[in-house]
């Protein structure tokens, strides 16, 4: 084998080792951008429930007062509730419209439905995913504002807060129920 091939040999396997190198190279990097993008999306997805959490449980706890503040809360203690599911139904809508909902409800500590944004569920109807967030709704019989948990309800994601209405004497009467889509949780999975 004349010099000028032993060159040319060695020149071929430095540039295959050179080519295997940069793909092994490009391989890795786009490995690391996977894991770092699926990492990202993970930790996205949880500062995303926990701030429509927040908001909800803002929502949920300003209708809770607005109720008390109209004198509701004492027509619900005193069991008068032909007084008021007209006029907080219209309330209950307002909110609904305003914070882009999926409903708005004012129930009993039996769960029953006392009013509701839209008309959504008529008056005594029970609200069926209320027993999957019976810790927050105790929560909110008991006194404070609380969140519940992602729920998938017929292929739909939702999340729902609850907030306690009190009458003049401070005892919880009721509980506001407000509860919202969150189907853009899909789309964060699709880029997962």
């Amino acid at each position: 084998m004349s010099q000028a091939d032993q060159l040319d040999e060695r020149l071929l396997k430095r540039r295959k080792s050179m080519i295997t190198g940069i793909v092994v190279l490009t391989i890795m990097v786009l490995i690391g951008f996977i894991i770092g993008s699926w990492r990202f999306l993970n930790r996205m997805d949880s500062y995303l429930e926990a701030e429509l959490g927040q908001r909800l449980v803002a929502t949920a706890s300003i209708t809770g007062k607005i109720i008390e503040h109209s004198d509701f809360g004492y027509n619900i203690a005193a069991d008068q509730l032909a007084f008021v599911q007209y006029p907080l139904s219209e309330i209950l809508t307002n909110i609904h419209d305003e914070n882009q909902l999926q409903g708005v409800y004012v129930v009993d500590e039996t769960n029953r439905v006392i009013a509701s944004s839209r008309n959504l569920l008529n008056p005594g109807d029970a609200l069926p995913f209320l027993e999957e967030d019976s810790t927050a709704s105790l929560q909110a019989l008991a006194g404070s504002a609380a969140v519940a948990p992602m729920q998938v309800i017929a292929g739909n994601r939702f999340k729902s807060a609850f907030a306690p209405v009190k009458d003049p004497l401070g005892d919880v009467v009721a509980v506001v129920v407000v509860q919202a889509s969150a189907g853009f949780f899909e789309l964060i999975g699709v880029f997962q």
